[in-house]
């Protein structure tokens, strides 16, 4: 039932004669019963289907025009949803699904609200059928539990082979996919390298490699530094152009002279005074200079200015020295180099000072005059490190980058956790065959919903097929077939769309796990709606 609400509906009668008590406004809108379901499943299908022909492998590209006129070209589910000006609540609760699977696991995003679409299609077909929604929550609360304990037994443990498998997986389909083997090379090499050399593999995070654009060459350009890149012009030419082996220091204060925080004024009567007061601000100046020298300090980076004098001085004795750093730049430092960051220059002594392998600025011609670049790298136990992406098509690189972070992602949880899945829609179809076994065992409406969660997770293999081109039923009974008859055997949808071995197809056991609860909470929750009051009248 849809309709504007009435007076019965917005108010209360006392039964003597007065006038009803209104609680909604006149435009107010009121959706009840069985059309609130309706109302809800299609707004979750047709959210669902806008990012279906992204899912997998083959799957097409959206070309996003936004209103300030940039285009984006991609067939990133993170990136699609978070660009849509989404209306409905029930496509806001699918953005916010997909917006929670890329904070917490940074992949799987597409396949997270694929699978609560089809939950969603399912759950209508109950209801058409008379089912209550409580009723389909709990059979899908028991397939879950069925689903999760499969994946468990299925999962096997991270080694070097798996973490390459989990991240080309991620890279298929992506605008790396030309050089995946390099860069699923590089996103594990990163990943390890930063590992050893944090205290605890918990702290291991996407963070933990930062990425940068080279702006020259092709992708297959691409590599990996042991450190970070900066991109800020430097304040004298004369500094020096590449140091090996330095010290480095890590200042938030300016180096200048200290100003004091209140207005004051100063007399001087003759120029005696006047030179007295220049000659005790050089001395100041001589002084910061001086300290940093006399602990061997070779590069200075700091989060303020710096004073020309005291630069100047740096320059004459060979020490390399960068200002106006932001926050974010001075803790990638500091992380890369070891170096720990000092308030005052005062308090600056050889205990602080870090080291890299190399500093080195690179000059080129930009399209706004020349460009320079610092690098800070081949640094013994960087906790960062950088991925260097090569090519100049900036659309082409962000989506290369893209690509990259959601590898990121998914490595880093992998060797966070220890343990990852087949995809290729293995581990689903083995789910499904496990969910449908366990419902012969029920005699009651509940073994209609527990099926459907079933059809629910073949709905991936079957999309994975329908976007290579292939007959996704087909395809799907096949898959069934072979995983019945093989059961040793690693069987799933490989990238061509055929049914075969997807051994090196890897998911790190977490995503899809919070995947598969995720689209159930949101779904169930859904569900439970049976009333939408809306203020606007739509």
């Amino acid at each position: 039932m849809n309709r504007a609400a009435t007076p019965n509906m917005m108010a209360t009668t006392e039964g003597d004669g007065r006038p009803p008590v209104v609680i909604l406004t006149p435009q107010s809108n009121v959706t009840s019963g069985a059309a609130v379901q309706e109302k809800l499943i299609t707004a979750a299908l047709a959210l669902g289907n806008i990012i279906r022909s992204t899912f997998g492998p083959r799957g097409l590209d959206k070309m996003m025009y936004k209103s300030d006129g940039n285009t984006a070209v991609t067939n990133d589910g993170a990136k699609i949803i978070s660009e849509l000006l989404v209306k409905h609540p029930a496509a806001k609760a699918f953005v916010s699904l997909g917006q929670a699977q890329e904070s917490t696991c940074g992949d799987g995003v597409t396949g997270c609200i694929l699978f609560a679409t089809e939950l969603m299609r399912e759950a209508g077909r109950l209801i058409r059928k008379g089912l209550h929604p409580l009723t389909v929550i709990e059979g899908w609360r028991q397939a879950l539990d069925i689903t999760l304990e499969t994946m468990e037994n299925r999962s096997i443990p991270i080694d070097n082979q798996n973490l390459i498998g989990i991240s080309s997986t991620s890279l298929v389909g992506k605008g790396a996919q030309g050089a995946l083997q390099q860069f699923s090379t590089l996103v594990v090499e990163a990943a390890m390298e930063v590992a050893k050399s944090l205290p605890q593999i918990e702290e291991l995070g996407s963070e933990n490699i930062l990425m940068c654009k080279s702006k020259k060459g092709s992708i297959q350009d691409s590599r990996l530094l042991r450190g970070l890149v900066i991109e800020k012009r430097l304040a004298n030419d004369k500094l020096p152009r590449n140091l090996m082996n330095p010290s480095v220091a890590l200042l938030t204060c300016p180096l200048e002279f200290e100003t004091p925080t209140r207005d004051s004024e100063i007399e001087i009567t003759d120029p005696e005074q006047l030179s007295a007061f220049l000659a005790a601000g050089e001395q100041s100046l001589d002084k910061i200079a001086n300290h940093i020298l006399s602990l061997g300090t070779q590069a200075v980076f700091c989060g303020g200015a710096i004073d020309p004098r005291v630069l100047h001085a740096l320059c004459q004795n060979n020490v390399f020295a960068l200002g106006d750093l932001d926050e974010v730049e001075m803790k990638n430092i500091a992380a890369a180099t070891g170096a720990k960051i000092v308030d005052l220059v005062r308090d600056l002594s050889t205990s602080d000072l870090g080291e890299a392998g190399v500093i080195h600025t690179e000059r080129r011609e930009g399209a706004e005059g020349i460009e320079e670049r610092i690098l800070v790298e081949e640094c013994t136990s960087p906790k960062v490190v950088t991925i260097e992406v090569g090519g100049s098509n900036d659309i082409f690189t962000e989506e290369v980058i893209r690509g990259l972070h959601d590898s990121l992602k998914a490595t880093t949880l992998a060797i966070r956790e220890g343990r990852a899945v087949n995809g290729g829609g293995h581990v689903h179809c083995v789910a499904a065959l496990a969910i449908r076994t366990k419902a012969e065992e029920s005699a009651d409406r509940e073994r209609l919903a527990i099926e459907s969660f079933a059809r629910a997770l073949e709905s991936i293999p079957l999309t994975l097929a329908s976007n290579a081109g292939k007959e996704g039923l087909d395809v799907l009974l096949e898959l069934r077939a072979a995983i019945r008859n093989q059961p040793g055997e690693v069987i799933g949808v490989k990238e061509n769309g055929e049914v075969g071995d997807v051994s090196t197809v890897m998911i790190p056991l977490e995503s899809l796990q919070s995947s598969f609860i995720g689209a159930f909470e949101t779904a169930s929750s859904l569900l439970r709606v049976d009333q939408v009051i809306s203020a606007r009248g739509d």
